[in-house]
């Protein structure tokens, strides 16, 4: 969240155009306007982080499993796989 200005209002972009943010008012924001937006910045940080993690578990993964399938030990198959090999039939 480094760049995206706390204490200055402004990102390096706003600051490049020339742009500030205010509230509807035209006053100066408080913490109760900027926590939504700083915790989705936070969250979208968070975001690619783990899409990060689940891609790169995925292609080091010998069957190409996502993350939640190595951890419960599962793989995903074509269902025309499983009928034709008769696996989960009673």
């Amino acid at each position: 969240m480094g760049s995206n200005g706390i204490g200055t209002g402004k990102t390096l972009g706003k600051r490049v155009m020339g742009l500030k943010v205010l509230d509807a008012n035209g006053l100066k924001l408080t913490f109760p306007q900027i926590a939504p937006s700083q915790l989705n910045a936070f969250l979208r940080c968070l975001a690619r982080c783990c899409t990060w993690l689940v891609v790169r578990a995925m292609l080091l993964s010998r069957r190409s499993q996502r993350l939640g399938d190595l951890v419960a030990n599962t793989i995903v198959i074509e269902k025309r796989a499983v009928s034709a090999a008769g696996v989960g039939s009673p």
